[in-house]
């Protein structure tokens, strides 16, 4: 068993070790037989959360298990990534320092290039499902979706200056054949049935 450790600032970026001996918030990233495994979140450099990669033949509880044995009194998640497809779904669940679930969930879906289509973010409080689409005027298309409905509430442009446009302007004025030629946005489905 290969193990492969490596630094990043808190945006996931690599860093060196001479660039980590000046940050008080990096994270260590181990790697086992050359996937990712775990990500250990320091702040002010101190362990304050762990991501955890779950192997798809690793149960859950077994993930917990060795968390919490390892990693004594440190929240953490478990991310499990699955395919379907050309489609890779990335479940996160928050867990409490005694491995009890937070209520925290996310669920993300990638297309073939690995970028993020889908992200459905839920707790105790509230859950926000948002679509992401990349083909117009270079600006990527953020669909924000109402979580009873399922339908389009609020269309915005990232790094654009015409964000949460109403859905009505946005299919009447900016883009009114967008829901007819990308039907994969018309509501808050994860998986694709046909063109993306």
């Amino acid at each position: 068993m290969a193990t492969e450790i490596y630094y990043e600032n808190s945006y996931d970026k690599p860093i060196t070790e001479q660039q980590l001996g000046q940050m008080t918030d990096y994270n260590k990233a181990i790697k086992i037989d050359g996937a990712l495994k775990l990500k250990e979140i320091f702040t002010k450099n101190n362990l304050v959360f762990i991501s955890y990669y779950k192997d798809q033949n690793e149960s859950e509880t077994d993930a917990i298990n060795f968390i919490i044995t390892q990693y004594s009194g440190i929240a953490f998640e478990i991310i499990d990534k699955s395919t379907s497809g050309a489609f890779t779904i990335e479940t996160v669940k928050g867990y409490d320092k005694n491995g009890v679930f937070d209520p925290y969930e996310r669920i993300s879906l990638y297309d073939s290039q690995g970028r993020m289509i889908y992200e459905k973010e839920a707790d105790d409080i509230e859950v926000t499902i948002m679509k992401w689409y990349y083909s117009y005027l270079g600006h990527p298309l953020r669909c924000k979706y109402n979580e009873d409905t399922g339908l389009i509430e609020t269309v915005d442009m990232i790094s654009a200056e015409d964000e949460n446009t109403p859905i009505e302007i946005f299919l009447n004025r900016i883009m009114p054949d967008f829901l007819n030629n990308n039907p994969y946005y018309a509501d808050a489905t994860l998986l694709p049935s046909g063109k993306v």
